[in-house]
C-alpha cells in the first residue's frame, strides 16, 4: 500500500501545470492520476491538542455549554472550528454539558412522604396560611 501511495506521489509530481503543449487533464489521464490530486493543496489543521485544552478551559468554566456554544466560543477566541469537529472532540474527552435530565420529578421510594397539613383546613382570609418552596434556593454545597 506505501509503495502505491509513493508511486501516486511521484506520478503527481510530474504533472506540469505550466506545460504549453499538453493540458493538465491530458497529462492526468496519460499518468493515470486523478485531476482532484493535482489540484489539492494541503490545508494546515489547527493542533489537536491546543484545540482540546482549549475546550477544557472553556467547559471548566461553564460545564452547562454544549458544543455548539463551546464552539461559539472557540471562534470569538480566534480559533477556526466547527460544531462538528467540536462535538467529536468533547465526545472523544467524554465530557457533556450539565443540565438536568429527563423524569427528575419521579419519587424514590425510599424517602419519606409529609402528609399535607392544610387537607379538611378551610381557608377563608388573606395570610391565613402561608407557604414557601426552597426547592430551587441555591447552596454552597
Amino acid at each position: 500500500m506505501k509503495k502505491v501511495q509513493t508511486n501516486l506521489r511521484e506520478r503527481t509530481g510530474l504533472v506540469e501545470c505550466d506545460n504549453e503543449t499538453l493540458s493538465i487533464s491530458r497529462q492526468c489521464e496519460l499518468l493515470s492520476v486523478n485531476r482532484s490530486s493535482v489540484y489539492y493543496q494541503k490545508v494546515e489543521k489547527n493542533d489537536e491538542k491546543e484545540l482540546e485544552e482549549a475546550i477544557m478551559m472553556i467547559y471548566l468554566k461553564r460545564p452547562f455549554y454544549g458544543y455548539r456554544r463551546i464552539a461559539e466560543e472557540l471562534k470569538r477566541n480566534d480559533h477556526q472550528v466547527n460544531r462538528k469537529r467540536v462535538r467529536r472532540i468533547m465526545h472523544n474527552l467524554n465530557i457533556r454539558a450539565i443540565y438536568p435530565k429527563l423524569n427528575l420529578s419521579i419519587p424514590n421510594k425510599q424517602h419519606k412522604k409529609y402528609p399535607y397539613l392544610l387537607s379538611g383546613m378551610r381557608i377563608d382570609h388573606v395570610n391565613q396560611v402561608w407557604a414557601s418552596d426552597i426547592t430551587y434556593l441555591r447552596l454552597k454545597r
